[in-house]
């Protein structure tokens, strides 16, 4: 792990110098299983449960991770990864699904920036909460995800501001946990199944009159399909 120590900046404001042609971004850096990383076993004995508990797969040793205290796992990291370029000049045709709402509210720009800050690592439990509710509001958008290759990939989720706010690693294990999820999914045809009929029985039970339907509903006198309407 590495600390690194940021010395008291300014925001920068970027001023109009013209129309600058969006350039590609280079690649993460793909972590895969066998990349070394910071594993529980390496931390002190009073951490090592802690650390466990928020990073159960470990960190790799590339994360810039910042010790802001003398004890306790570190929770944040050094987000330096690309130029300030990035998130003021964003790709044409940036879909920005998850921030705009799918084009329901307005794509957020950054004009003022930091080249370098501290940004709170999101832990195992944070990533999967994160997960649940971004596919519970944007399940059509699930199937056809792909396997994020390069940063510029998040534009197609995610606008400068929450790119800024959060954290391209964050967003880039997200979106990453996410297609994984889907892989699982949508290899088992059972799963895949299971997830549309609980999707859609969720739907159903919104409605107060099914709910009151299910709540009085005795399994000794009808089977539960005759709760059903025709247009269910």
């Amino acid at each position: 792990m590495h600390t690194r120590n940021l010395s008291q900046g300014q925001v920068i404001v970027l001023e109009p110098t013209g129309v600058t042609p969006w350039q590609p971004h280079i690649l993460p850096t793909i972590i895969p299983n066998d990349v070394p990383r910071i594993h529980s076993f390496h931390q002190p004995l009073e951490e090592r449960q802690e650390f466990k508990k928020l990073y159960p797969n470990g960190i790799p040793v590339s994360y810039k991770m910042v010790y802001e205290s003398s004890h306790g796992p570190p929770r944040k990291y050094l987000e330096d990864s690309v130029s300030m370029g990035f998130y003021t000049n964003p790709p044409p045709g940036a879909r920005a699904i998850f921030s705009t709402g799918n084009g329901t509210r307005e794509f957020r720009k950054m004009d003022h920036i930091l080249p370098k800050r501290h940004i709170p690592l999101w832990c195992k439990d944070e990533i999967q909460m994160l997960c649940n509710s971004t596919r519970k509001i944007f399940w059509e958008f699930m199937k056809p995800m792909r396997m994020p290759v390069s940063w510029d990939c998040l534009w197609e989720y995610f606008d400068a501001y929450d790119l800024y706010h959060y954290g391209l690693t964050n967003l880039w294990n997200l979106i990453n946990n996410l297609y994984a999820e889907n892989v699982m999914i949508y290899s088992d045809v059972m799963s895949y199944a299971a997830v549309e009929i609980g999707r859609w029985i969720e739907q159903w039970s919104c409605n107060a009159e099914n709910r009151t339907k299910l709540v009085t509903w005795a399994p000794q006198q009808a089977p539960i399909f005759l709760l059903l309407t025709q247009e269910d």
